[in-house]
């Protein structure tokens, strides 16, 4: 039997491998989306996760419109992801992103109070486990996040 820091560590090393090999293949092809989408699919494998996505938008543009593209388990709970519509607004939620750093939600019900809009919000869709990690490419004005959602159990990241 594994221990906890076992677990996480192979997870890592799994991670790791899956992006190198994503690097890899996105320089390799003209068809970077379906790269993408392996690589969302790849993750949600890892992490048994019920959905993982990737939400951008160019800063340098005229057009505003989120890109979206995510993974999800059939047995998960549905979220309709929309072009230009995203999760309400979360001020602390919003704020990290911002500054660049990683949401990390163990447990949705161990959120601290000022964080009560947050565990309302993924109460509300059903992820128990979170994790987003902000994406900003300043040399192609990108912005936007990567994330791993869970809904069937707690997960320590």
């Amino acid at each position: 039997m594994t221990n906890d820091f076992e677990t996480r560590a192979s997870h890592l090393n799994k991670m790791s491998t899956i992006l190198s090999t994503f690097m890899t293949k996105i320089l390799e092809t003209d068809d970077v989306d379906a790269i993408i989408d392996e690589l969302l699919d790849d993750v949600m494998r890892l992490y048994g996760a019920g959905r993982v996505y990737l939400v951008y938008h160019f800063l340098d543009r005229q057009d505003t419109t989120f890109r979206v593209f995510h993974a999800q388990c059939p047995d998960a709970p549905q979220y309709e992801w929309y072009e230009n519509k995203l999760p309400p607004y979360i001020p602390f939620y919003a704020d990290k992103i911002k500054r660049g750093e990683t949401i990390v939600v163990n447990d949705c019900e161990a959120l601290p109070e000022e964080c009560a809009d947050l565990r309302e919000y993924l109460r509300g869709i059903g992820v128990k486990a979170q994790v987003a990690v902000a994406v900003n490419i300043s040399r192609k004005s990108i912005a936007g996040l990567f994330g791993i959602d869970i809904f069937d159990r707690t997960f320590h990241w």
